[in-house]
């Protein structure tokens, strides 16, 4: 699978024609294309960011890239780590489901599973792992370990479950 060549490349509606007018969409770099065919010279058919159009081949790189994605999820950020293995792990999870509502765009999750190789809790409070919810709730989306410091609120807004008052 090839990817976008830096700094930016254009898919354009017909090949040959490097114009606004016949541009599709812009790709920054790294981002992931899929080769359709066939080829017209140069020039291939391809789907990225969910279009298909043409691209030139010099606009395009074979090696992935280091992704570092920063999704805002309200107060503060997630970030996703894509490594150019293909492994995914990611940091923190927001309160809401934004971070879910992301992953759903980035990954098209209508069609594959997507694995996550770790979830990873920056610090207990609920701002921070309560997104979690979203992602365990859906069945395409799994991870395979979960590291967090061992802390945990236990009361208030903050709360993982019911509290229970320990007598000294």
């Amino acid at each position: 699978m090839p990817f976008a060549a830096y700094p930016s490349a254009v898919v354009y509606k017909t090949p040959g024609k490097k114009s606004k007018g016949n541009a599709v969409t812009h790709l920054i770099w790294g981002d992931w294309i899929k080769e359709l065919g066939p080829r017209e010279g140069d020039w291939l058919k391809v789907r990225a960011r969910r279009k298909i159009g043409w691209i030139h081949k010099k606009d395009l790189q074979e090696n992935r890239l280091l992704e570092l994605d920063f999704v805002d999820i309200g107060q503060g950020d997630s970030c996703l780590v894509s490594t150019p293995e293909g492994r995914l792990f990611l940091v923190d999870a927001g309160e809401g489901d934004n971070l879910y509502r992301f992953l759903r765009w980035r990954f098209d999750r209508s069609k594959e599973p997507l694995v996550l190789e770790s979830a990873i809790i920056s610090h207990p409070d609920k701002d921070h792992f309560g997104g979690l919810k979203y992602l365990v709730d859906e069945k395409k989306i799994s991870f395979s370990s979960l590291f967090h410091n061992g802390i945990v609120e236990r009361s208030g807004r903050n709360s993982l479950g019911t509290v229970i008052k320990q007598e000294d």
